[in-house]
Formats: C-alpha cells, sequence, structure tokens
C-alpha cells in the first residue's frame, strides 16, 4: 500500500501544479485583457481545488504508512539534525495544508464575488499564495532538506 500511495502522491502533485499554474494564468491575462470570468475558469478554480484535496486525502493515508514517518514519530527529539526527516515529519505536511487552505479561501472568495474583474483577483491573491506555499513544500531534486526525483516510477 505505502508504493502504491506514495506513487500517486507524486504524480498528483503534477496535476495541481499544473491546475495551479493554469487557473493563475488564465486570471491572469483575463484580468490584464478585461475578458469575463467564464465556465473555464470556473472549472480551473473546481479542477485546482479538487486536485489539492485529492491529494490532501492522499498525503494523509501516506503520512500514517510511511517507513520515513514511522521513524520521525519513535524518535522525534533525535530526527532534529535528520532535515528529510524533519521536513516530511513536520514541515512538508504543514506547508501543505496551508496551501490547501489558501486555495480554499481564494476558491470560495472568487465564487462569491461578485464582478468578473474580482473573480479573476481573487484567484490572483489566493491561489498565487498558495502557489507559493506548495512550492516550497514539494521535495523538489533541488529542494536543500529533502530532495527527491522528479518523477516516481
Amino acid at each position: 500500500m505505502y508504493e502504491v500511495t506514495l506513487y500517486l502522491h507524486s504524480w498528483i502533485r503534477w496535476l495541481l501544479v499544473f491546475a495551479l499554474l493554469y487557473s493563475l494564468i488564465s486570471s491572469g491575462t483575463a484580468l490584464a485583457s478585461g475578458r469575463p470570468w467564464t465556465k473555464a475558469n470556473n472549472i480551473a478554480r473546481g479542477s485546482t481545488s479538487g486536485f489539492a484535496y485529492l491529494q490532501l486525502i492522499i498525503g494523509l493515508i501516506l503520512y500514517t504508512v510511511s517507513p520515513l514517518i514511522k521513524v520521525f514519530m519513535r524518535n522525534k527529539e533525535e530526527v532534529a539534525n535528520d532535515s528529510a526527516l524533519s521536513f516530511f515529519g513536520i514541515y512538508h505536511v504543514v506547508l501543505a495544508i496551508i496551501a490547501i487552505v489558501l486555495l480554499t479561501i481564494g476558491g470560495v472568495k472568487a465564487k462569491k464575488a461578485l464582478t468578473d474583474a474580482k473573480k479573476h483577483k481573487m484567484i490572483l491573491i489566493w491561489f498565487g499564495l498558495a502557489a507559493v506555499v506548495l512550492l516550497a513544500a514539494i521535495p523538489w531534486p533541488f529542494h536543500p532538506l529533502a530532495a527527491r526525483e522528479w518523477f516516481r516510477f
């Protein structure tokens, strides 16, 4: 179960990253050109949130079955010097939850906004903040604390 969950979590991250980038680019260009909020914008908003929630659920399952997290939980005091254990045991999950909260706030604010420009602005602000936090939470190959490969096979 661990390997399948890890594989899914690794690959769904790309769906989330691309959906988030699409939402930001779409709203940014629409706002700059004065285009209205479209069904495609709404689908992008919902898809981004959906991928984030799916990623969260899989990540929480992974957190309960990961051998790395089991080591972290048994040796919390001793692992303070192990950057990978600290990253996955604390920072990764906390940053991911913060990013999802920001996405949720932005999605709700965009959905409730009364003007098209305000909808696009809400996506740019809140999804942009979420993107920064999310990009910090992902263990990229160049990550200083817990480098991982681009794609799991």
